[in-house]
């Protein structure tokens, strides 16, 4: 949850919510909101959901699924629970919340619908003898007294470009007259045009469009300035339509600071809405708290099925991210630290509606365990998957990436064409998988019931008693550097004597450097990723030129760069020993993308220098222990050939990368020549560090 936002998803996910709940991806996805309404979740009665730092509230249909769809799931952030109050659930189909306006920028309380309305075709109308749109105006006319509307979800309702408003519809000279000065009466001219790039009204749109014009509710689709709610939400077989709306009354639009029709994917025929609404002080009241603790338990992790949808807001704002880097373009480290704070912190809030995930405990009624969240899950891995429907799934998103680029009728078929291929063959290799596995696992029941008992045991973690305090005094030790440094003003460390590492930095090698980056890494502090600058580097190729030459001219390294937060991890020995315990340190991306540059160059000159001897396979590139192993082979082959007697002695420094004299090793690196700005930037790089501890979920104090 951001601070001076609320994010909202409404989304028909098109069935299929427990086994789409164990797909880490969607989760992900979903979780990042604070807000969650889902629809077309064919849950049954038995289904209950429990999710940490959620709310759960599910509302199963009444049939199976043969027989009538339907089923909402609505999650609601814990930190919002006094301010989001569920009111009334209308044929499970049509679920009231009510939005406190303490919660929003508003003087009185919102009034939201979670929608979905089934075709006309459906026995949804045999379970119910009803006409769905007259209840909803009935109950909108009722909160209306009380409060502003807000309508949002899947209508079936095909509208175009009709007005949902009554043209000329003004009051007469004489009624303002007597009137003006207690009625206030809004014109519609006054609203933006709407763009719909559905051309067809069905029955169900022009119901639609009665019930604006009757109750004063408009439709945002097309209308939102940001310009992002201009697209089809529903593509199938037959064709591309804009059925899912958001409804509101028009002075709730100011209330909404984003409205997207997010890209679609393989997890449902519809397309995510995307709101955004501005909050009231109240987030900024009770976001308090220590800087590591509320920073840390935020996660971001790449979803590629999100590449498209990125990347539009990265273009959208690529002006605004260049403006961050500019802004004060002085050569001091307070204005290096701003421009890098501003650039990240702008970046982290773009791409958070794509990438932010939550920590995440469920307990479903029929759902699997689900696993931890991490980047590697791939629908490839699962066992069913052979090379022929890999090579089918690799077509299907291909085709959806295309299609989500340019939507147009020839793409649509390609689309529909590999989603059919696809979804065809991994049934049939699934069903084929589960029998050959049900097989297998009675065969063994039968005749080998350790071996079958073997596949339901849980290994048991490694737990150890050790606090926080302890592990952050172990690793504090280890530092052999000083806090209390500071450099205010670039170290002299004489004149430039090999060009070559203090040259400007070209675009040539920014962009290798990111083609050596890898992916599915941990962000640091900043949650930038490396799969920003993998996906996107012709968008931050300039920046980051511009950005990386300040830093390398004026020797000041960025202050937030310097901040890492230490994992410790289990080696050997005793568990409750700190000491038997290695540390993992998790920096910043963007900062290990600069530093991989002035590394190659350091490469580049002790190789053509002749710095390094041949004896050295450490950190040396193509050189590793297989080779080391190989040498050694060689020359103990060689001796005993021989006969002479061959001595080896193996030496492994503990924790020498911890215990580094870095005066001394600055000394070393003058004395080979290398100063000027490359030596003063590295020395600014470790003058400040700052160091944390995370441990079961907590974070220790930087020391």
């Amino acid at each position: 949850m951001e601070n001076d936002f609320i994010k909202i998803i409404s989304w028909n996910i098109n069935g299929g919510f427990s086994s789409k709940f164990n797909d880490s991806s969607f989760r992900c996805f979903i979780l990042s909101y604070d807000i969650i309404l889902l629809t077309e979740c064919w849950i049954e009665k038995e289904f209950s959901l429990d999710v940490e730092g959620f709310c759960c509230y599910a509302f199963p249909r009444k049939l199976s699924k043969s027989k009538q769809g339907g089923g909402c799931v609505i999650l609601i952030r814990h930190k919002l629970k006094q301010y989001v109050s569920f009111l009334k659930n209308m044929y499970d189909t049509v679920i009231w919340l009510k939005l406190d306006k303490c919660l929003i920028q508003s003087l009185v309380d919102i009034y939201l619908a979670c929608v979905y309305i089934p075709p006309s075709s459906s026995t949804f109308y045999q379970t119910y003898d009803c006409d769905i749109f007259a209840d909803i105006e009935n109950q909108i006319v009722e909160y209306m007294n009380v409060g502003q509307m807000m309508l949002i979800g899947d209508t079936n309702a095909r509208t175009s470009n009709a007005n949902d408003f009554i043209l000329n519809d003004v009051l007469h000279d004489d009624v303002l007259r007597d009137l003006g000065e207690v009625l206030f009466y809004g014109l519609d001219s006054s609203l933006p045009v709407r763009v719909n790039p559905d051309n067809v009204v069905n029955d169900y749109g022009n119901k639609l469009l009665t019930l604006c014009k009757s109750s004063g509710l408009r439709i945002l689709n097309g209308r939102h300035s940001l310009g992002m709610d201009k697209d089809f939400t529903f593509v199938g077989p037959r064709g591309m339509s804009v059925v899912d709306y958001l409804l509101s009354s028009p002075d709730v639009f100011k209330l909404i600071d984003q409205f997207i029709v997010s890209n679609f994917n393989m997890f449902s025929d519809h397309a995510p809405l995307h709101i955004r609404l501005k909050s009231g002080n109240y987030l900024n009241s009770t976001a308090g708290g220590a800087f590591c603790e509320n920073q840390m338990t935020r996660q971001f992790i790449w979803n590629q099925d999100l590449q498209s949808q990125a990347r539009e807001v990265l273009l959208e704002h690529s002006e605004e991210l260049m403006s961050c880097i500019q802004k004060n373009p002085s050569e001091s480290q307070s204005s290096i630290d701003e421009s890098i704070d501003m650039f990240t912190s702008r970046l982290t809030d773009l791409m958070r509606p794509c990438f932010e995930i939550s920590k995440v405990t469920p307990k479903v009624g029929q759902v699997s365990k689900i696993p931890r969240v991490h980047s590697g899950v791939n629908s490839m891995d699962k066992p069913w998957f052979n090379e022929e429907l890999k090579r089918k799934y690799r077509i299907y998103r291909s085709a959806l990436c295309h299609f989500n680029s340019y939507k147009n009728k020839e793409n649509q078929l390609k689309l529909m064409e590999a989603k059919k291929n696809y979804k065809k063959s991994e049934a049939k290799l699934k069903r084929q998988y589960l029998r050959k596995e049900g097989d297998l696992i009675e065969h063994l029941r039968k005749h080998n019931p350790k071996e079958f008992y073997k596949h339901f045991h849980r290994r048991k973690n490694k737990n150890n008693s050790i606090d926080l305090e302890s592990f952050q005094k172990h690793f504090q030790e280890l530092a052999t550097f000083s806090n209390n440094t500071s450099i205010e003003t670039p170290v002299d460390t004489g004149h430039t004597v090999f060009d070559e590492l203090d040259m400007e930095i070209t675009i040539k090698e920014i962009s290798d450097a990111i083609d050596h980056l890898k992916r599915e890494k941990s962000h640091g502090l900043d949650y930038v990723l490396n799969e920003y600058f993998i996906e996107f580097k012709d968008i931050f190729l300039p920046q980051l030129c511009i950005i990386f030459n300040r830093i390398l001219t004026s020797g000041f390294f960025p202050t937030q760069w310097s901040d890492a937060v230490i994992i410790p991890v289990f080696k050997k020995g005793d568990p409750d020993d700190p000491n038997n315990y290695r540390g993992i340190s998790l920096i910043s991306c963007f900062c290990k993308l600069f530093t991989s540059i002035l590394n190659r160059r350091l490469i580049l000159w002790a190789s053509s220098n002749d710095v390094i001897t041949d004896a050295q396979f450490g950190f040396q590139p193509m050189l590793g222990t297989t080779e080391a192993i190989f040498v050694l082979h060689c020359l103990v082959t060689q001796t005993l050939h021989n006969k002479k007697r061959f001595y080896c002695c193996f030496v492994d420094y503990k924790k020498a990368f911890d215990s580094i004299n870095r005066e001394k090793l600055y000394k070393k690196l003058k004395y080979y020549g290398i100063q000027g700005k490359l030596l003063t930037v590295v020395r600014s790089m470790y003058s400040r560090i700052r160091t944390c501890v995370k441990s079961s979920g907590c974070i220790s104090q930087f020391f």
